[in-house]
């Protein structure tokens, strides 16, 4: 799951209804570098210590954190490789929420679809109309 389909869930956006039938059921998956993600909000926004611990237990309750390891990472690297390749460029947080997905042979559900476009193999959820 990208980080802007997981923080419409959190924030309770209308827009996560959008994904809900599709995730349904499933094992949700978010990368390390969309929990760094949050984060990185988290301090951005002054957030108090309740209010991120809230988040990191519903996180752990619901969603399975992918972490770090060296199929991972030549995954990325592999596929930065081809984008870059073919002269379009994919951003490194990005690269890593898409190599997360291919590297688990499963679909990634993100709002920014044009974000990763390019990217061969990954397979991704779309927001459903309604």
């Amino acid at each position: 799951m990208d980080t802007d389909v997981l923080s419409f869930y959190l924030k309770n956006d209308s827009r996560f209804a959008s994904y809900a039938q599709a995730l349904d059921g499933k094992q949700l998956v978010i990368s390390f570098q969309t929990q760094a993600e949050l984060m990185l909000w988290q301090e951005l926004h002054h957030w108090g210590e309740a209010r991120r611990e809230r988040v990191e237990n519903l996180i752990a309750q619901q969603y399975l954190v992918f972490p770090v390891d060296e199929h991972l990472c030549r995954t990325w690297a592999r596929l930065r490789s081809d984008v870059q390749k073919a002269g379009r460029v994919l951003h490194v947080a990005d690269a890593w929420i898409a190599a997360t997905a291919i590297a688990l042979s499963v679909p990634l559900a993100t709002h920014n679809v044009r974000d990763f476009s390019q990217v061969p193999g990954l397979q991704s959820i779309r927001r459903l109309a309604g």
